[in-house]
C-alpha cells in the first residue's frame, strides 16, 4: 500500500460487492482523479433469508451463493442501465470485493530488525522482514486456527506501516536506523466464496480485474484517513451474525476479533415459530426504534437485544484478559440501525473493555454518505476505497 502512481486524468469505473455475513451489497462506482468523493451511480443490497432455526456452515454457503447472485443479476441490469444513462461510454474495468467476518480472515504480525549502529535500509532487508512476517502468518493458518472449519485463500498481502527507530514512513529504502519494524497483513477468504465470485465475474463482467479484502481491513484504512491523530482505536462491525473486533495500536491494524452475533441474530431470536418471517420481525424492530410498539412487543425485542448485549459482554470478557483494547472506539452497523447497536454497546465496552466515553457512531456524519450519494455505510465506505485505491493513484503497481 506504499508508493504513489501515475494519477489518471480520465475516471474509472468500477464494480463493488460487500459481502456480509447476512447480506451483498452491490453498488457501481465512478472515481475521478482529483475528487474528495467517488461518485456512486447505483447501489443495492440483497439480504439472505432469515430462517428460525440455525443453518449449518453448508447451508450458510448455499444461502450465499444465492444471495450474490441475486444481487449481480441486480447489478447486470440496473447497475449497467444507471451506469450508461450515466456515460454510455463508460465501461466497468475493475471490481473490488470487500468480505466481513465469517467470509473473511484478518491476520496481523509485526516483526523487527535491531543492530548495535546505524545502518541504511535496503528493498532486500523490507523484503526479509516481509518473509519472516508471512512465514509466521503461514504457521498460523497451517496450525488451523481459523473461527470456522471453511477452506481459506490468500487475496492479499499487504504492509500497512514501517518504522525506523518507532516513527513511521512511507517511503523507508534509503533511510537509515538502528530498528526497523513492519506490520504484514494477510487477507484470506473462504474458497467457496471466490470460486462463487470468479462466476459472476465470467458471467457479468469478463476481462475485469477482480481485488478482494477483508472488510475490517477497508475499514481501518479509511478510519486512518479521516482521524488521522487517533493511533489506537477499538474498531466495532456489526454484521448480520457477527460483531467483530478489530484492534488498532500505534496506528496500526495489529489484530481482529470475532463474536458469532448481530443483527440477524436478533432478528433471528424474535421470531417465536417457523411462519414468522425475517422481514416481519426486522419491520418490529423499525417500529420498535420510533417507539410504536405495544408494551408486551417491545418487552420481546428488548429481551433480545439484551440477549445480543450479554454474548457480546460474556465474550469480551474472556477476551479482555488475552488482549488490550485502546480506549477510543468507533462503532459501525447496518443503516438504519447503527444508533441502536452503539447505544445497546456503549455500556458493555465500558465496564468489559475499559471505553473512555460514548463509542463514536460511523454514520453521515463522518462517512459524508450524502456526498457519496449513498445510504448504505458498508458500500460508502468501500467505495472510498476503491476510489482511495484508484482514483487518488495510490497503487504504482496495478
Amino acid at each position: 500500500m506504499f508508493g504513489i502512481g501515475t494519477a489518471r486524468q480520465k475516471p474509472l469505473y468500477g464494480a463493488i460487492f460487500d459481502i456480509g455475513s447476512e447480506s451483498v451489497g452491490v453498488a457501481i462506482v465512478e472515481s475521478d482523479p482529483g475528487t474528495t468523493y467517488p461518485q456512486i451511480l447505483f447501489s443495492h443490497r440483497v439480504h439472505m433469508r432469515i430462517t428460525k432455526n440455525n443453518l449449518t456452515i453448508e447451508e450458510r454457503i448455499r444461502l450465499l451463493k444465492e444471495t450474490l447472485f441475486s444481487a449481480s443479476l441486480i447489478l447486470s441490469r440496473d447497475g449497467i442501465e444507471a451506469l450508461a444513462i450515466h456515460n454510455k461510454r463508460a465501461r466497468v474495468s475493475k471490481i473490488l470485493v470487500t468480505c466481513s467476518a465469517p467470509w473473511s480472515y484478518t491476520i496481523s504480525r509485526n516483526v523487527a530488525y535491531e543492530n548495535e549502529s546505524e545502518l541504511k535500509i535496503t528493498r532486500e532487508l523490507i523484503d526479509d522482514l516481509v518473509a519472516s512476517a508471512e512465514a509466521e502468518i503461514a504457521k498460523h493458518i497451517e496450525e488451523g486456527e481459523q473461527p470456522t472449519q471453511l477452506t481459506y485463500e490468500v487475496v492479499e498481502r499487504a504492509t500497512i506501516d514501517v518504522r525506523i527507530n518507532d516513527y513511521s514512513v512511507l517511503h523507508p529504502i534509503g533511510l537509515k536506523g538502528k530498528n526497523v519494524s513492519l506490520v504484514h497483513v494477510t487477507g484470506l477468504v473462504p474458497r467457496e466464496v471466490l470460486s462463487a465470485l470468479h462466476e459472476v465475474e465470467e458471467k457479468i463482467f469478463p476481462e475485469t480485474q477482480v481485488r478482494a479484502h477483508t472488510f475490517m481491513l477497508v475499514l481501518y484504512c479509511i478510519l486512518r484517513d479521516i482521524y488521522k491523530e487517533q493511533t489506537a482505536m477499538t474498531v466495532v462491525h456489526v454484521t448480520g451474525d457477527t460483531t467483530e473486533f478489530g484492534i488498532v495500536e500505534g496506528d496500526t491494524l495489529v489484530e481482529s476479533v470475532s463474536i458469532p452475533v448481530g443483527l440477524e441474530s436478533v432478528i433471528r431470536g424474535m421470531m417465536t415459530n417457523e411462519r414468522e418471517t425475517g422481514k416481519e420481525m426486522y419491520s418490529l424492530l423499525l417500529l420498535h426504534e420510533r417507539g410504536e410498539l405495544t408494551d408486551e412487543m417491545h418487552a420481546r425485542v428488548e429481551k433480545e437485544l439484551n440477549t445480543y448485549k450479554e454474548a457480546i459482554s460474556a465474550a469480551l470478557d474472556e477476551h479482555a484478559q488475552l488482549r488490550r483494547f485502546p480506549k477510543t472506539a468507533f462503532v459501525l452497523a447496518p443503516a438504519p440501525f447503527t444508533k441502536l447497536f452503539a447505544t445497546l454497546l456503549e455500556p458493555v465496552l465500558t465496564k468489559n473493555l475499559g471505553i473512555n466515553g460514548a463509542p463514536l457512531i460511523l454514520d453521515d456524519s463522518v462517512l459524508n454518505m450524502n456526498a457519496n450519494n449513498i445510504a448504505d455505510p458498508n458500500l460508502a465506505i468501500s467505495s472510498r476505497f476503491f476510489h482511495k485505491l484508484h482514483g487518488c493513484g495510490e497503487l504504482a503497481n496495478e
